[in-house]
């Protein structure tokens, strides 16, 4: 089908338009919450300037069966010269990119994924006005494109892992602890039995908006104060960008199904809140407020308890994975049961200078090889982007 697709950049609709075709298309897709249209009308709201925003849109015979939302901006090479840059679903812009898109690709029907991908990209990268093309926090199949780019387009990755827990599994093990190593499984245990001495031990989910809303501030409280307490700034509790965000995704998406927020209590204390994603039988685990001084460290172990209980709840509610998503964080490789591969990618087409500033950055990367893969990344294109 790819050399019948027929691939178009597009101003945006307006916004009821947009949303018309992106849900309807959405309706043949495979995708994750971070694609969806809850997800990406949020985002679009916090644009500063719109107009810099284009639709790609892939159509055969007169069907649209790819989509995209490209930013238009700007990067150098060799940190001096400048490049126009496509940003699939990002900007560019920290504030708002901080929000950490996942799982990113085209948004596309599920019958013609792997030609309408290729095709979306071949024409940002070769037809779009020349520049490079990032997806960041892009889908496995986008990684496998970085891994092996085509004739003349030089790629360049940085790898990431999300860390997930199969809710199908843990059922058949009637069970989630199980499935995780003894010694997690041991500290897991000897916190519940820590916790249980103070009181009940409760789970509750939060049953309509207004206690949704007051769940998140709750979260957002404990969340500053454990930051504070390591002497660093929240963004998640104070950028307003953030704030802004979260606050219309949740009124929108919450009344929808889409998002969880529980309450994690140990008799009339507060022991944690997790903020999830509900999508597909998929929970994503967005974000959390832990309360670090309800028994000694010794013992306590919030974040683990709060996780594995929200794993339970959801196993009993009949949802497929509990994803933790990406960060290379000691308790989400505990956790987890399966890994995702997923990647920082941008391509674009060979050239002279561009083949420079990729053996640059290779020279660049070789010797931060002590740093992590994301502090790599952003420590290259903070002044390259």
């Amino acid at each position: 089908m790819q050399s019948s697709l027929q691939i178009s950049l597009q101003s945006l609709p307006e916004r009821q338009v947009l949303a018309t075709w992106w849900c309807e298309l959405e309706s043949r897709a495979d995708l994750s919450f971070f694609t969806s249209w809850s997800w990406i009308n949020a985002w679009l709201d916090l644009l500063p300037d719109p107009a810099a925003a284009r639709l790609l849109v892939a159509e055969h015979d007169g069907q649209r069966v790819g989509m995209g939302i490209v930013v238009e901006g700007s990067a150098r090479l060799l940190k001096t010269i400048g490049i126009r840059a496509w940003r699939l679903h990002t900007t560019g812009i920290f504030e708002i990119d901080d929000l950490s898109m996942e799982y990113n690709d085209f948004l596309m029907d599920r019958s013609v994924v792997d030609t309408t991908r290729m095709a979306m990209l071949n024409w940002l990268v070769w037809q779009a006005p020349k520049g490079i093309v990032e997806i960041r926090g892009s889908s496995a199949s986008i990684r496998k494109l970085a891994e092996t780019p085509a004739p003349k387009m030089v790629a360049r990755r940085v790898p990431l892992t999300s860390y997930l827990v199969s809710l199908i599994e843990a059922r058949a093990r009637q069970g989630y602890l199980p499935l995780i190593s003894s010694n997690v499984r041991s500290q897991i245990r000897r916190s519940l039995k820590a916790y249980s001495a103070a009181g009940e031990i409760k789970v509750e989910a939060a049953a309509d908006l207004p206690q949704a809303l007051e769940y998140l501030a709750r979260l957002r409280a404990m969340h500053d104060r454990r930051w504070r307490e390591r002497g660093v700034r929240s963004g998640f509790a104070h950028d307003e960008v953030a704030k802004r965000f979260h606050d219309a995704l949740i009124r929108h998406s919450f009344p929808r199904g889409e998002v969880q927020m529980l309450r994690v209590t140990v008799g009339d204390s507060d022991l944690g809140y997790i903020y999830n994603f509900v999508f597909r039988g998929v929970i994503s685990y967005y974000q959390s407020g832990l309360n670090y001084e309800l028994i000694d460290n010794k013992h306590g172990r919030p974040g683990l308890v709060c996780h594995a209980l929200a794993i339970e709840h959801n196993m009993k509610l009949g949802h497929a994975w509990y994803d933790l998503l990406a960060g290379d964080y000691r308790y989400k490789a505990s956790l987890a049961t399966n890994l995702e591969p997923m990647a920082h990618c941008v391509f674009t087409r060979e050239t002279p200078l561009v083949r420079m500033d990729a053996y640059a950055r290779r020279v660049v990367d070789s010797r931060k090889s002590n740093k992590s893969p994301t502090a790599a990344w952003s420590a290259d294109d903070a002044a390259a982007t």
